[in-house]
């Protein structure tokens, strides 16, 4: 309390008995607080300054009592305590202009003008920047001048005046560098970094946040560290290369949290939640706002809060909660909140994104172009994202003409701006509505300039984890704008159109995984970038008797292509969101249902009937073709991945009657596997069976494999899967890998999912839970984090399929005898994620695996027919089919649910060999008689002539 009188009465004026203080004690001050604040120990600083204040007053020295409270009111404004900030500094301002202190004045109106610009009232802290500039030239200190143009400079570039920042920021940096002090060189260079970001020149910005970052960990500068780490990521996200950005968010997000650093924080956490959603990984993004906005919330940062309710309030948009989404943007903006104008520009678009859920395009179209119109958007990436927005209402609304407009607007924005992925998305709305206008030419240019556009794009993106993420954002996009190919150029025939619209979605169709597969192993940087095939080359890999049917799920419509060596024909089928999705869940929930009173109501002559529904509504128009083939290939998409195609009856019988039925994620994949041919081993034959230990819980997978090495030889019998490396030495050489163990599918983060490497510590399914459902929240978890993860979680008790992707695999057949092992992610466009892509990406052709969990002991007789057949050398797709046949008609075996569920992925129509041993019965049986009669013989000998 006596402390607030002191500085009440030296607002007023000097206080009589307060003398200079020394030098040396004033100084003192500075070069202990300096390495504490470059650390971002606030907490500390202000447990060493009470001691100061204390011998201030006791000595009467007014300077050093100014510097003090400059010292409190600079770390309170970094720890978010902006009133408290602004009464010491203004305190320290007035003391060291009564006690003409230049020196310490020149930072305290440094300080207050930084707490002038966080309010927004960037006149005011330019007017104590200018004055700290001017006493710097009258006194001649070149620091002081630094800091100063440093701090002006920020002003100009937040008013867009980059050229003159540009010279302020430079000189800074020379007077700082001729000083020989690297430290303070961090900010200016940070600030460089945005202005060229700002103008376009992203090498030089990319050169200025380098240098900072390498500057701030030799001097260990934590705070600068973060904002450099921040800003590269921010670059490589503007860049395209969504992955490399991730990382360094990630980066800039651990150190803020280290630090419980607000003002710091809220940028890299929003960017990595942005990230984490657009992987699906909600959890993740709101496990990241919720901490970041507890951190804000304990150190009274309400502007920091506005910003982490912004993000939370796109969240929510993402998650489909459009009413929670709608009232936190309300609040956001009313004029009470201090929402930064590039948040607020953002806020808008996403509250007419909640208004169109709730109230329909009309009034969120009109809400959102009266906005635009009226220069309420002042931001340029927001203002393309918002004419984006618009060009969709439109269209939704049926004013194609409006549309249009605001889709050129939003493409000419994003071209100047250098926003490639939103130029992308504004071309292909373009071609959607000059298509919709009767201007076939003019959207077929568009949708060319588009896809040359985004393979560009595409090919930036260093992670796999970003080009599926990308994959699935632009797939349905691409496929409305492509239907114009199926009707321009008149010039072309019918057939010819429809093989150019079949080449051309061959582009966008699990591209990814083609990419993986082309080099599995390829560092994340240099992933194979291969080119997607042709409908001409796919029916060249097609034998006789083939047939593929390549599913493409879109809004308004889906098609299908069935497709043949001599054939191709195109037909339309139901869209996403149509009745027919509706009725493949109910019809996957029904015959995947494990619940045995689910399966008692839902008996295999109640499900037929639908089998024949939905084989008609499904493939009924290709049922000839269909009925003539004796091997089919699906290539599913959407939601028709959902579908175990097998049982579906488009004639009187189902499809797997009577032919193969193989799932292969795209015609590519198909002609890849083909070209390269197949790979032996020299230990031809060799069987690595990976069982469940002793696990109690799955005692038909260890008779799996105990029974694998009892009928077959060269089997290898692992009772518990090796993590890592380990895994690819011990699968060197082999044909078959088989494996029986418990499965964990993640869908939102379906690189997370895995295979159980052995019994967690306390046993049973609460700690298999426990295992997956209690780890440390990870915002994003990449193929390119693997030595971080293995520190962070020595004891995860899975593989994951993000590691199993990287894995050098040479087996030729993969058997995942465990449950839903062919489940994951269901996406449009870069098929469905998880454990059995992970083994396709590893270079395993050939892939058995299951669609849903399936009972352990129906697996155990599925699997034992399978292997008998496959050693007969019967091809793996048919040996499955025939084992799966006969389990159905075994007594208790005929529902779906327990046969249904296995699967073949990818080209399953070679055999693979193994050897099985001989029956040891026979020549035991024959050894015993022998020995029989060789004893009969003896004992007839030994008895009397007479008796013989």
């Amino acid at each position: 309390m006596r402390a607030v009188l002191v500085i009440v009465i030296l607002l007023a004026a000097p206080v009589p008995g307060y003398t200079a203080s020394t030098v040396s004690i004033a100084d003192s001050l500075a070069a202990r607080v300096e390495p504490l604040f470059a650390a971002g120990a606030y907490d500390s600083i202000l447990a060493l300054l009470p001691g100061y204040l204390l011998e201030a007053e006791s000595r009467g020295d007014s300077i050093l009592l100014g510097r003090a409270l400059t010292q409190r009111g600079r770390v309170l404004l970094m720890k978010g305590m902006r009133e408290r900030a602004i009464v010491d500094l203004d305190a320290g301002v007035g003391i060291a202009e009564a006690m003409a202190d230049t020196a310490g004045l020149m930072p305290a109106l440094n300080f207050r003008g930084f707490a002038y610009g966080g309010a927004g009232a960037w006149d005011d802290a330019m007017r104590c920047y200018q004055r700290r500039l001017d006493l710097a030239l009258l006194v001649r200190s070149p620091l002081d001048e630094a800091w100063a143009r440093t701090s002006i400079a920020y002003v100009q570039q937040q008013r867009g005046h980059e050229d003159e920042a540009r010279k302020n920021y430079r000189r800074a940096i020379a007077l700082f560098r001729a000083a020989q002090r690297p430290r303070l060189e961090l900010t200016p260079l940070i600030g460089l970094g945005r202005v060229e970001s700002a103008a376009g020149n992203e090498r030089e910005a990319i050169r200025c946040y380098q240098r900072a970052w390498v500057v701030a960990r030799e001097v260990g500068d934590r705070v600068n560290e973060m904002w450099a780490t921040n800003n590269l990521g921010s670059l490589e996200e503007s860049s395209g290369d969504i992955g490399r950005a991730a990382e360094y968010q990630r980066r800039a997000y651990e150190i803020a949290r280290e630090l419980a650093y607000p003002h710091g924080i809220v940028i890299p956490a929003i960017n990595l939640a942005r990230r984490a959603t657009e992987l699906g990984d909600f959890a993740g993004a709101d496990a990241i706002l919720r901490e970041t906005r507890e951190l804000c919330v304990s150190q009274s940062e309400p502007e920091s809060i506005d910003i982490v309710d912004f993000a939370i309030a796109n969240l929510r948009l993402a998650e489909g909660r459009y009413q929670e989404a709608a009232a936190i943007l309300d609040r956001l903006l009313t004029p009470v909140t201090r929402l930064e104008p590039q948040y607020r520009d953002r806020a808008m678009l996403g509250y007419a994104r909640a208004l169109n859920a709730s109230a329909g395009a009309e009034p969120a179209v009109a809400w959102l172009e009266h906005r635009f119109d009226a220069g309420d958007l002042t931001h340029a990436d927001t203002r393309a994202g918002v004419a984006l927005y618009c060009a969709f209402l439109y269209a939704e609304a049926g004013r194609t003409e409006r549309a249009l407009a605001f889709a050129a607007r939003a493409r000419a924005l994003a071209d100047d701006n250098g926003l490639v992925r939103l130029a992308v998305a504004a071309r292909l709305r373009e071609s959607i509505c000059e298509r919709a206008l009767g201007r076939p030419a003019s959207a077929t240019a568009s949708l060319h300039a588009a896809m040359e556009q985004l393979e560009a794009f595409r090919g930036r993106i260093s992670s796999p984890e970003w080009r599926e993420a990308y994959g699935q954002e632009t797939s349905r996009l691409v496929l409305q704008a492509s239907r114009v190919l199926l009707e321009y150029p008149d010039s072309l025939s019918a057939a010819a159109r429809e093989r150019t619209f079949f080449d051309t979605m061959q582009r966008v169709k699990t591209r990814t995984l083609l990419d993986r597969i082309s080099d599995p192993r390829a560092t994340p940087g240099a992933l194979a970038v291969r080119n997607p095939v042709t409908l001409s080359e796919t029916q060249a890999a097609l034998r006789d008797g083939e047939l593929l049917l390549d599913f493409l799920a879109g809004d308004e419509m889906s098609f299908l292509f069935v497709v043949s060596p001599g054939d191709c024909r195109l037909l339309e089928l139901p869209g996403i969101g149509s009745p027919l999705e509706e009725r493949v869940d109910l019809f996957r929930r029904i015959v995947a249902s494990p619940d045995p009173v689910g399966r008692a109501q839902y008996p295999p002559e109640r499900i037929a009937p639908m089998q024949r529904a939905l084989g008609h509504e499904v493939l009924g128009a290709a049922a000839g073709l269909i009925e003539a083939a004796r091997c089919v290939f699906v290539s599913p998409d959407g939601f028709y991945s959902r579908i175990p195609f097998g049982i579906l009856m488009p004639g009187d019988a189902p499809l797997m009657a009577g032919r193969d039925v193989i799932l292969m994620p795209s015609a590519s994949l198909l002609v890849l596997d083909r070209a390269r041919g197949r790979t032996h081993c020299e230990d031809a034959g060799r069987l690595v069976a990976i069982g469940a230990g002793a696990d109690a819980r799955l005692p038909g997978a260890r008779d799996e494999v105990n029974g694998l090495a009892r009928h077959y030889r060269n089997v290898d019998r692992v009772p518990v899967i090796p993590g890592g490396e380990a895994l690819a030495d011990l699968l060197t050489p082999c044909d078959v890998l088989h494996v029986a163990a418990h499965a964990l599918v993640v869908d939102r983060s379906p690189w997370d999912s895995g295979i159980l490497l052995g019994t967690p510590v306390g046993g049973g399914d609460d700690a298999l839970r426990a295992s997956s459902d209690t780890q440390p929240p990870r915002p994003i978890l990449s193929a390119a984090d693997s030595l971080l993860v293995a520190r962070e979680f020595p004891g995860d008790p899975y593989l994951r399929a993000w590691r199993i992707a990287g894995l050098p695999i040479h087996a030729r057949l993969a058997v995942l005898a465990a449950c839903e092992t062919a489940g994951g992610r269901v996406t449009t466009g870069e098929g469905t994620l998880g454990i059995t892509a992970a083994f396709l990406s590893a270079g395993v052709p050939v892939v058995v695996s299951s669609l849903w969990p399936v009972d352990d002991r129906s697996t155990e007789r599925i699997m034992t027919s399978f292997y008998r057949r496959l050693a007969r050398g019967t091809p793996v797709a048919t040996a499955l089919r025939e084992a799966q046949l006969e389990m159905s008609r075994t007594p208790g075996g005929a529902h779906p649910f327990l046969w249904a569920g296995f699967t073949v992925v990818g080209d399953g129509t070679d055999p693979v060999p193994i050897e099985p041993r001989g029956d040891v019965r026979i020549p035991v049986l024959a050894t015993l008689l022998l020995l029989l009669a060789a004893v009969v013989t003896v004992l007839r000998r030994r008895l009397p002539a007479g008796m013989r």
